[in-house]
């Protein structure tokens, strides 16, 4: 079991790689800002589709993040 005072360091890549993947909005300039992470692709897949009915012109993409892979 992981202990509760893990470093930040370690403890961010520790959570980063129970979620891996993660929804990007794409903006201009080649810019992106993560939006959300997730265990499954359905779940990202779900939260994208209700993204774009609240912001349909906003460009999301999901991708597979294994941080520290």
């Amino acid at each position: 079991m992981i202990p509760a005072e893990l470093p930040d360091a370690a403890g961010s890549v520790y959570r980063a790689r129970l979620f891996p993947w993660s929804v990007i909005r794409l903006l201009p300039d080649c810019q992106r800002s993560v939006l959300a992470r997730f265990r499954k692709r359905n779940q990202a897949e779900e939260y994208v589709r209700s993204v774009k009915r609240v912001n349909s012109d906003w460009d999301c993409t999901i991708v597979f993040d294994p941080v520290g892979w």
